[in-house]
């Protein structure tokens, strides 16, 4: 069996049980989520306004 427990910030001393609807995520989709987080955070007019539709772009391809 795989111990997946170490790949997320849960409180080891509770068992939570919920994965699937909303939950935690493991640790690296955290951290790469914070650092879009802040991105969007410093200039919000760069990020949404200029840099969106690009990087909506790049994804998009990336996933198909």
């Amino acid at each position: 069996m795989f111990n997946l427990r170490r790949h997320f910030l849960l409180d080891p001393s509770v068992a939570f049980l919920n994965h699937g609807s909303f939950g935690a995520a493991p640790e690296p989709v955290f951290y790469e989520y914070q650092r879009w987080q802040m991105d969007l955070e410093r200039q919000p007019v760069e990020f949404l306004g200029r840099r969106h539709n690009e990087l909506m772009r790049t994804s998009r391809a990336i996933l198909t």
